[in-house]
């Protein structure tokens, strides 16, 4: 209990200094770094070890506020007034850049197995493996929605083109009209079946216990994945049914380059296989404030009674 209150009264008076220092300097919000607060609990323990021995005549050692490389090889003690307790808690470091700096690669080479460092230097390669592994994940995904609404995108200017070769722009699927995007999702799922095919009578042609190919594997896992999404969870696709969102997919794929953060102003829904009726709303895309600043255009007013001042709204339709 002793020398819990000799440590409160030392983070005190490193309170009360530091407190003063940021009244007197011009930038006020400025907080203290670790170093610093290191660095003034280090000077008032010495100031009170001269002050019980005024006849030594040991200097004391000083510390460099912003020195954090200093301070790594300390612990850093948690002091909790109202539970009358300390604790202390070392240091973590977290990548191996921090923990070459500390002692050097030769150092760390030398390390016996069971040591405080070789357990850092486990841990630290197992965040690094992690890390490395949801970046990895996160990029193929990425990878693959983005080819699937330029496949849907493609397909429905397509599909425009064929209705009329005169080369309008596409227009909208009708909200009521859920089928033809069920025949998109369709195609889309059987897109590789050609070549599922033709890998199949390569492996039968030459040798019936031929194993499969890593191809036609990867082939087949896409396609069963696809399907257990479109009969379970739902088949993630653009919102093909508006106008604007239309013009969102075009600006995304053209003047954006398929940029991931534009690509939080598209719509995305899900449609289900044994639900054809039912729209699940995944992502309600750009609000209208963003709407207008893209410079996209408002949809005409067919109703003259309506008010002025609603001009200017554009509502996006939710399917419940």
């Amino acid at each position: 209990m002793q020398y819990l209150d000799y440590c409160c009264g030392l983070v005190d008076e490193c309170y009360d200094c530091l407190q003063i220092q940021a009244k007197a300097s011009t930038n006020q919000s400025t907080l203290p770094s670790v170093g610093q607060r290191l660095h003034r609990l280090h000077s008032n323990h010495h100031e009170q070890s001269r002050s019980k021995r005024k006849d030594t005549q040991e200097s004391c050692p000083t510390i460099e506020p912003d020195e954090s490389k200093k301070f790594g090889r300390l612990d850093v003690v948690m002091i909790f007034r109202s539970e009358k307790q300390i604790i202390v808690q070392p240091l973590m470091v977290k990548t191996t850049k921090a923990l070459q700096s500390k002692k050097g690669k030769a150092v760390l080479s030398k390390l016996h197995p069971h040591s405080r460092r070789a357990k850092q230097i486990t841990r630290i390669a197992l965040r690094d493996d992690k890390l490395a592994l949801n970046k990895k994940e996160k990029k193929k995904l990425g990878n693959a929605l983005t080819s699937r609404l330029i496949w849907f995108i493609e397909a429905n200017k397509q599909e425009a083109r064929t209705k009329d070769p005169s080369g309008q722009p596409a227009l909208p699927i009708p909200s009521a009209d859920l089928s033809t995007l069920h025949v998109l999702i369709t195609s889309f799922i059987a897109r590789n079946s050609s070549l599922i095919n033709e890998e199949t009578s390569k492996r039968t042609k030459h040798f019936s216990n031929r194993p499969k190919s890593t191809a036609l594997e990867k082939l087949e896992s896409l396609r069963r994945s696809e399907l257990i999404e479109y009969s379970t969870n739902g088949f993630l696709i653009p919102d093909l049914r508006t106008a604007e969102n239309l013009k969102l997919l075009d600006q995304w794929k053209d003047e954006h380059r398929c940029d991931r953060s534009f690509l939080a102003r598209v719509k995305l829904i899900r449609l289900f296989k044994d639900e054809p009726t039912r729209v699940m709303e995944e992502q309600r895309g750009a609000t209208d404030s963003f709407r207008l600043d893209a410079g996209l255009p408002t949809p005409d007013d067919d109703d003259d009674d309506d008010d002025d001042d609603d001009e200017d709204v554009q509502l996006i339709e939710v399917d419940e």
